[in-house]
């Protein structure tokens, strides 16, 4: 089924469903930041992107890593600066050194404290930090990657899809019934 409608009453019907939400206490917070491609820094990080260099994944072995942190764009500037705009290439390293730090360091914090780096020394810490940070997860992937512990996977994935839709319906019918929709 398709409803007709302009922008203001589009407007009105987002104000009108977060208000739902919010009445049934539910709170939708915005996603983090994008990751951004490796080689095409002005890009988000995609697994469909043509080359696999520009991205990071899970399955990554940290040599794998280690190399397509080393071939990522970056610019010949000297020093490290934050700057998305100006120096895409390094604000995406210093953004990726951040969402895996585990000491909650900003872009700002590690580009002043890595001022005397070099480009290659910096590549290599963004690469540590980035191994380290996937190593948990890493440990997990490789301990489920296992025939008989995919196969329990799958049925706990089952058993909580059906949990789940049975919950968002009961949730769908409260909101339809706070926006009044219901009846559509």
């Amino acid at each position: 089924m398709t409803l007709p409608y302009d922008q203001d009453q589009l407007r009105q019907w987002k104000r009108q469903t977060l208000a739902a939400l919010l009445a049934v206490g539910l709170d939708p917070q915005p996603l983090g930041k994008r990751v951004m491609s490796l080689k095409e820094p002005l890009l988000k990080m995609s697994k469909s992107h043509n080359d696999p260099r520009s991205r990071i994944m899970l399955n990554d072995s940290s040599d794998d890593i280690r190399m397509k942190i080393k071939a990522a764009l970056t610019d010949s500037e000297e020093g490290l600066s934050y700057d998305p705009v100006k120096r895409p290439g390094v604000a995406n390293l210093l953004s990726l050194m951040a969402y895996m730090d585990k000491s909650r360091r900003s872009e700002g914090q590690i580009a002043d404290e890595g001022q005397a780096l070099s480009m290659r020394a910096f590549k290599n810490e963004v690469s540590d930090t980035i191994i380290n940070g996937l190593a948990d997860i890493k440990a997990r992937y490789d301990y489920f990657s296992d025939a008989t512990r995919r196969q329990h996977l799958q049925d706990v994935m089952a058993l909580g899809d059906k949990r789940a839709r049975i919950k968002a319906e009961e949730t769908m019918v409260r909101i339809r019934r706070l926006v009044g929709t219901d009846s559509i």
